[in-house]
């Protein structure tokens, strides 16, 4: 289903603007932002919520949350907000690298969230790198050891698996260890990464890329399943069986969306 989603308010000049990112916790509590401030989706109506404009740096492009009342929004110029559920806050992450991506799950052995978010200039301009540690309000930097320069997704399972994608795909069991390269990928800028488990992941990235683990070895389905072609899949997410990955080729938005057989 095709919907326009309104920014109508004193701090949008414009009524539908282009979208940066969404978050969904579930179809009563859905989150977008067009870069500068977020809407909130409630099912029925939209709510647009300006207060974090004053408090950034660069335009907004990734969200993640643990609940309605703990969000975190990152993007360009190393900005960080974080929402308790009746203000937003400015987060200093210490440096003015754009903050490609952020993601976080609980860690069954300490029971708390573990929020990473990588820093980069992505493919544009690799000329600089940080892995970050976000605890509530509080930033601590990791030396991301082994990554290369340009980094575009993060996702993990606590304790178990981390992997970071960009310029290659690289795991670590612990993310202040040296991260490790899987060489066995396509050549192929990678912008996205998303998983259900260790065993269920799935990347997407430049010239069509989709590949996804099955927790013995990786296949890629460019080429082949699926064309290659001049764009990228940017995006993507995966939840159960369901992936869907969102990108462009040439100058048209596409969307790719698949099911999982069992």
């Amino acid at each position: 289903e095709l919907k326009r989603i309104p920014f109508i308010g004193p701090c949008s000049a414009v009524d539908f603007p282009p979208l940066k990112t969404v978050w969904v916790f579930d179809e009563q509590t859905i989150y977008f932002s067009n870069g500068g401030s977020i809407v909130h989706f409630d099912g029925n109506n939209f709510d647009m919520d300006c207060r974090m404009n004053a408090l950034l740096e660069g335009a907004i492009t990734k969200i993640w949350g643990m609940d309605s009342n703990n969000l975190y929004a990152v993007g360009g110029a190393g900005t960080i907000v974080h929402y308790d559920g009746s203000s937003w806050q400015r987060i200093e992450s210490g440096t003015d690298l754009p903050i490609q991506d952020v993601w976080g799950a609980m860690n069954p052995r300490t029971g708390n969230y573990e929020v990473l978010a990588v820093a980069s200039f992505g493919p544009v301009n690799p000329t600089a790198k940080l892995l970050l540690r976000i605890q509530g309000t509080a930033i601590i930097q990791i030396s991301g050891e082994g990554l290369p320069l340009g980094l575009s997704s993060i996702w993990f399972v606590p304790d178990k698996k981390y992997y970071v994608v960009g310029d290659g795909v690289f795991y670590t069991n612990n993310p202040l260890r040296v991260w490790q390269a899987d060489t066995t990928h396509p050549l192929l800028y990678k912008s996205a990464i998303r998983g259900n488990t260790i065993n269920d992941i799935v990347i997407t990235g430049s010239f069509g890329l989709v590949s996804h683990y099955n927790g013995v070895d990786w296949r890629h389905y460019s080429g082949r399943e699926l064309p290659t072609f001049t764009g990228t899949y940017g995006s993507v997410d995966y939840q159960s069986s369901l992936f869907v990955a969102v990108g462009w080729r040439g100058d048209q938005a596409i969307i790719l969306h698949g099911l999982r057989q069992e």
